[in-house]
């Protein structure tokens, strides 16, 4: 089943911070996260379970706070992303593929001093 517009952004909030034992884990909230300027979701034309990032200024502008940081984990292979909820986006990626109601993607204000 192929997502529709808006249904990536209720599994991303619905699949929240999970560890490997399935038990809601949540973020770090003495920790600052901020915006990266990409948007992140399912790919719309992709292979089943296949999410894909793009540039995204206007929508998830680089350096502001995310308001509500959670870490998803929806995409083969198993992978993590940590994205506001709070703020939906969808576009184009270079290679042409479509992203809708995907989420910003955050990063915590310590990954960012170890780049």
């Amino acid at each position: 089943m192929k997502p529709r517009a808006g249904m990536v952004a209720t599994l991303l909030f619905a699949a929240a911070t999970f560890s490997s034992s399935g038990s809601p884990q949540s973020l770090n909230s003495n920790k600052k996260y901020t915006l990266t300027g990409y948007c992140f979701g399912m790919a719309q034309d992709g292979a089943s379970d296949q999410c894909a990032l793009f540039q995204d200024p206007q929508r998830c502008p680089a350096g502001q706070t995310a308001n509500e940081p959670v870490s998803v984990h929806e995409c083969q292979p198993p992978s993590t992303q940590l994205v506001d909820a709070s703020r939906t986006c969808s576009g184009t990626t270079r290679t042409g593929l479509a992203v809708f109601g995907g989420n910003c993607i955050a990063d915590s204000d310590e990954s960012q001093l170890t780049r």
